[in-house]
């Protein structure tokens, strides 16, 4: 197999796994927005006050904003992984978490769902 037919394999591994974590996030009710060639932004749902009727939670409605995650597949030892993606103004740069290996599309959604789900109380 030459260089090239590895890195389409490559790519297309790539491509399915993250594909597939898009169709399986959205099964479980999230947003799911491809971002990069191999990274995916996954929310959650808006949240809504449960007292529609008091002023303050209405105004505050419109500034609320679904609780989000980013994650990548990165090469880490040999082996492509779920990474989180962490950021923000007291890092240089992006930091990369590994979750789990490519294949555990079930458990990286899993764990997202865990993220940017909001608790029932």
């Amino acid at each position: 197999m030459s260089i090239g037919q590895q890195r389409d394999r490559h790519r297309d591994a790539l491509d399915k796994a993250l594909t597939t974590l898009n169709e399986t996030i959205s099964e479980l009710g999230l947003r799911t927005e491809v971002i990069g060639p191999v990274t995916l932004l996954v929310s959650g749902e808006t949240p809504i006050p449960e007292d529609a009727s008091d002023p303050m939670p209405v105004a505050m409605r419109n500034m609320a904003r679904p609780l989000s995650q980013l994650v990548t597949l990165r090469s880490i030892e040999g082996q492509v992984w779920w990474c989180w993606v962490w950021g923000g103004p007291e890092r240089e740069g992006l930091e990369f978490e590994p979750i789990v290996p490519m294949e555990k599309i079930g458990e990286v959604a899993r764990r997202l769902r865990n993220v940017v789900s909001l608790a029932d109380v």
